[in-house]
């Protein structure tokens, strides 16, 4: 049996009280001060194009086996219908 704990809302006390307001506020600021430089440096990557290649190939073989157990675990063929037994 599981107890449900009710819990009071606290009133909002800290100085975040206009979250989104301030937030946007702050992406404003920054893409200002980023749109302000008058010669900015492109973005180079300097990682290897077959490592991350690579590293995306190793990925999606992670989440395809990940998902074949959950699939085997919850009854599931690859098909994506019950396993009728």
């Amino acid at each position: 049996m599981r107890l449900r704990v009710r819990r009071k809302c606290r009133p909002n006390t800290s100085n975040h009280s206009n979250g989104i307001v301030d937030l946007q506020a702050d992406i404003n600021r920054y893409l200002a001060e980023i749109n302000a430089n008058p010669n900015p440096n492109p973005f180079t990557s300097t990682s290897d194009p077959d490592a991350i290649i690579e590293k995306v190939r190793r990925g999606k073989q992670v989440l395809v086996r990940v998902d074949q157990l959950a699939r085997q675990r919850a009854g599931f063929s690859n098909a994506g219908f019950p396993n009728i037994a």
